[in-house]
């Protein structure tokens, strides 16, 4: 399958749909609407791709794809334009995942055109101070950021309170929906696609880095660190990582979980040398504020890997909710029944044979 398809369908869709080929595009089409609109069913076919057809396939299939994403009756990301405050639009987020979330966003691009291979995304997370300020601070910063060309989404957090998070359900739904419609848009570079944030913002991101791994490139969190149990780094074997923490920032143990994910990481790395690409730095006297600008240019230096030879995965909960795969893996079922255990998976590719 190429790359983009393999970017935004789910395993499960993936793993039936080589045989949709010899049916008619409408068909294929009429499934994925479908499932857009919740269903689950597997496509059943029983036709079979030959190698001389591998192309033809995946074509046919992104199109239909594209063509069910924009059928499919939902508030749609405004035009893409130069990014400037004029870009906001916005997005009501389903109310049985939260009651009266509206998720403000700029959307917008830098630089003077959008390649026909598309351009990087980057998705940036606020932190946690007064929400209208905080998002009109990441518009500001990425604007500033020497990242161009590139293209960014800044969301606002839709609502406030103690233990209100980036990476809850709701903003879960966003995450997939920004994905899926940049993507088949055809504007942005499905290989370079980023999560970076400051301070809650490096909390979500660092997170979600580890949920989404298999999606992006690669992530950015600054002035920050999560407990390893929130974002395992395992998971980060083929998606580009970088840490930027005040060595003074010791609000929340940030110093100390910053160190903890470095030997997390430095631990993993001398077990599989060619994996794992990462930069954790303990800026000097620093405390909670630190030089944001270094962190999307070493990012845009990675591009994803959509076709790992190995993998490692600890399939995690994340506001109560379970990835139903990773990469080219798909859970039938979970083997932990306890929804607060976990499952652990290690792919290995040589050659033909797949461990």
């Amino acid at each position: 399958m190429n790359t983009i398809l393999r970017s935004i369908l789910s395993v499960a869709m993936l793993s039936v749909i080589a045989g949709a080929y010899a049916d008619s595009p409408d068909n294929i089409e009429k499934y994925f609407l479908g499932y857009l609109q919740g269903e689950t069913s597997p496509y059943m076919s029983g036709n079979i791709v030959k190698s001389r057809d591998v192309k033809a396939v995946s074509d046919q299939v992104w199109k239909s794809w594209v063509d069910a994403n924009k059928a499919f009756d939902e508030q749609k990301l405004s035009p893409l334009a130069a990014l400037s405050a004029e870009t906001a639009s916005a997005w009501n987020l389903p109310a049985d995942l939260e009651p009266n979330a509206v998720m403000n966003y700029y959307w917008g691009f830098k630089g003077d055109s959008i390649s026909s291979a598309g351009i990087p995304l980057f998705i940036y997370m606020h932190g946690s101070g007064p929400r209208q300020q905080e998002w009109e601070t990441g518009l500001k910063l990425a604007v500033r950021f020497d990242d161009s060309p590139s293209a960014y989404f800044i969301p606002q957090i839709p609502n406030e309170g103690e233990y209100y998070r980036w990476w809850h359900k709701s903003k879960q739904y966003a995450w997939e929906k920004v994905l899926r419609q940049s993507l088949a848009s055809g504007e942005i570079d499905p290989d370079r696609v980023y999560m970076f944030g400051i301070s809650e913002g490096a909390y979500g991101s660092q997170r979600l880095a580890s949920f989404y791994a298999d999606y992006i490139a690669g992530a950015g969190p600054m002035a920050g660190g999560e407990p390893l149990k929130n974002a395992p780094a395992e998971n980060l074997r083929n998606t580009a990582f970088s840490l930027l923490t005040g060595d003074r920032d010791f609000g929340f143990y940030r110093d100390k979980l910053t160190r903890y994910t470095k030997r997390a990481l430095d631990s993993l790395k001398q077990v599989y040398p060619e994996d794992y690409e990462y930069n954790i730095q303990l800026i000097p006297g620093r405390g909670h504020s630190i030089d944001y600008t270094p962190t999307t240019p070493w990012l845009s230096k990675h591009t994803r890997n959509p076709y790992p030879k190995h993998v490692s995965w600890e399939n995690f909960e994340m506001d109560g909710r379970y990835r139903d795969g990773f990469y080219n893996l798909y859970v039938n079922e979970r083997s932990n029944a306890d929804e607060s255990a976990r499952t652990y998976y290690e792919m290995d590719i040589v050659g033909n044979t797949v461990n």
